[in-house]
């Protein structure tokens, strides 16, 4: 998988548990939570 692959399963997955910000994202990679960051967003679209 790659970075952005990443992020999106990450985002998949607080979407899952019905988090907008997850408080466990900080202890994400910083290129991570770039990407999950925009998931997220683009998730709630």
């Amino acid at each position: 998988m790659n970075w952005p692959m990443y992020g999106y399963a990450f985002a998949k997955y607080a979407k899952a548990r019905g988090e907008d910000k997850p408080s466990w994202i900080r202890h994400l990679r910083e290129d991570i939570k770039i990407f999950t960051r925009e998931a997220i967003k683009w998730m709630k679209k």
